[in-house]
């Protein structure tokens, strides 16, 4: 039997991208047993890798209000360009890349906003190891066992 701490570390690993196999060499746990695993933590791997996703985000790009802030200053030069270009001085390809960049600046404000709007997702107040979820796990030879908090993707007995 498998300890929570080696199912843990394998939810882990895989929020962060690593791959089975590289996995199973890492833990010295049979790919074919972690396979299992993946299927069974399949959304709970997913959440994890949301909120990683966000953080470096954020890290790069800074805070969706900062985001939209940059976004908003620069669609607004653009506007003000398109706004005062006359047909005299501008070049053929000018104005449609204006309206372009304006159109994709506008749908980065839309969906920042939009994200911004969204509920806050539970899967942010996820335990690494929910307490509900504990059953007894062998430990060692003998009937010695331990009651070990298991995520419930991976508990055998729902």
């Amino acid at each position: 039997m498998y300890t929570t701490d080696q199912k843990n570390r394998f939810i882990e690993l895989r929020a962060q991208g690593f791959s089975v196999p590289t996995i199973a060499g890492q833990l010295g746990i049979p790919s074919s047993t972690l396979y299992d695993w993946n299927e069974r933590a399949r959304p709970h791997i997913q959440k994890i890798k949301r909120i990683l996703l966000e953080e470096v985000e954020e890290r790069v790009l800074g805070s969706h209000e900062r985001q939209l802030d940059s976004l908003a200053r620069v669609l607004k030069l653009v506007d003000h360009q398109i706004a005062t270009v006359t047909y005299k001085r501008i070049q053929q390809h000018e104005l449609p890349s204006l309206v372009a960049i304006a159109a994709s600046l506008r749908r980065q404000i839309h969906g920042l906003r939009r994200h911004a709007l969204e509920p806050l997702d539970e899967a942010k107040a996820v335990p690494a190891a929910p307490a509900a979820a504990a059953q007894s796990t062998p430990t060692g030879s003998g009937s010695d066992t331990v009651n070990t908090p298991v995520h419930p993707e991976l508990n055998p007995n729902p």
